[in-house]
Parts: C-alpha cells; structure tokens; sequence
C-alpha cells in the first residue's frame, strides 16, 4: 500500500542528532518505505525565520522532480495577504500553509489568521497548525485553540492539525466533532487505542498520517495505523487517499 507522509521536514532541530538538509535525503527514504508523495516544511521556518526558512525549502523543493515534495512554506511575520508571497509559492505547488502561532502570538491575532484564511478560500489551498514543530520536541509552536479557533472563523478552510500528543487526544476528538472542516495527523498518536477510536467515530475520512521524517524515523508512525486493526478501507484512507484529496483541492 502506497502512502501519502502529511509530514515531511527538512532542517536539523539543533537540540539532537537529527535531519535532513536535501530533497534527495527525503526522496532516497521515501523509496524506501514506500510513500509516494509528501508535503514537506523546514524546520527553521517554524522555529526561527519563516523568510529564511521557505527560503531553504524553496531551494530544496526546485531541485525535487515529479511533484512528489508537495512544499508547506510558514506564514511570514508581514502582510499574510501579500500576493506576491502566495503567487510564488502557487508556482512551487504548494497546496497549503502553516502558521506557528505559539511562536508568532503577537503577530497571530484575527486580523493575521483573517487575511491568511481569506486567501486560502480564494486559492483552494489549506492551512495547517502544527502543535509541535516536531514529534517530542519541548517547544510548542501551535495549540488546540488556535487550530480550532481557525476552523470556526473558516468553514470553507480546511485546517490540518499535525503533531498533536496522546495527552490532547479527548480534546482534538471533540474538536474534530465540531468542525466538519478539521483533518488530524495521526503520526503523534502511537498507542494502541487513538486510531481505533477515531475510525469508529465515522472520522476516518477526515484523518491523514506524518512521520515527521527526516527529524523522527519514518516507519513507526505508519505502522500504528497498519498494525491498528482497523479495516483496510479506512488504513488506505488514512495513509493515502485523505492527504491526496486534501491536496488536490488547491487550484
């Protein structure tokens, strides 16, 4: 079974020995496991510059043939509505963005996240608020509220909540409950139960699945889907079809 990896990062966190600096590092393991595509970000634009950061992806993702490094460039600190911001990153196929509120609160207020969600109803593109810049970090770069306060302003938006923890899992239920245009990454969720659960809950279509290769390992985190016991139906869903279909609606 192909996968889709909603998740891909290049960077080095700087905390551990760990990362990928090249498209090349990306694609030679995603040969190897067997993902077909991937949306990719850096982590030095969710941590540090978001200018510097995209600035490094773009580099990376140009020298990607095929489409299969689908780029999520990091919201800037400047005007969100800035067309020439969203006209490049439309010709590097970028189907979405990220903003890291926890580290830009100042600058994520309404009329940040308003403008941001107005050209991504305009363009058919998706936002994505990542609650850790990576699997386990000690740094927090989104929250649940921020998330769910995006998908209330938005209906027509779909918002990707990515890297949520085991310990936040009863709330990113309720939340996904209350918003029809919320998805969840479920790489974070590597216990035994959380998928399971969220599949019986009817939520399987709206459920994608990241690594956050190359600072985590890659396999592990599609195997708790794999392993889960849940039908096969619902495993294609989740490790392909949802993250294609989420992709597909940008113009």
């Amino acid at each position: 079974m192909k996968c889709f990896d909603a998740n891909l990062i290049l960077g080095e966190p700087g905390t551990h020995s760990a990362g990928v600096l090249s498209a090349a590092a990306l694609l030679s393991a995603m040969d190897r496991w067997g993902v077909e595509a991937g949306l990719v970000t850096h982590i030095g634009a969710s941590l540090g510059d978001p200018e510097t950061g995209n600035a490094l992806l773009a580099n990376a993702v140009s020298e990607a043939a095929g489409g299969r490094l689908r780029p999520v460039p990091v919201m800037p600190l400047k005007d969100p509505g800035a067309p020439g911001f969203w006209d490049e990153w439309r010709s590097r196929g970028s189907p979405g963005v990220r903003i890291c509120p926890e580290c830009i609160a100042e600058h994520a207020d309404d009329e940040f996240l308003d403008a941001t969600l107005q050209e991504l109803a305009r363009r058919g593109g998706f936002l994505q608020v990542a609650v850790l810049p990576y699997h386990a970090a000690k740094i927090r770069t989104g929250s649940l509220d921020a998330t769910t306060r995006a998908a209330a302003r938005r209906p027509d938006v779909n918002v990707l909540l990515s890297c949520v923890t085991r310990s936040e899992f009863v709330r990113a239920l309720r939340a996904l409950r209350e918003h029809s245009n919320l998805h969840l990454d479920v790489g974070g969720l590597t216990t035994a139960t959380a998928i399971p659960e969220l599949v019986e809950a009817g939520l399987a279509d709206r459920l994608v699945c990241g690594s956050g290769f190359g600072v985590s390992y890659l396999p592990p985190f599609f195997d708790t889907v794999r392993y889960s016991g849940i039908p096969e139906e619902a495993q294609q869903a989740i490790l392909h079809d949802n993250a294609v279909r989420l992709v597909s609606r940008s113009t």
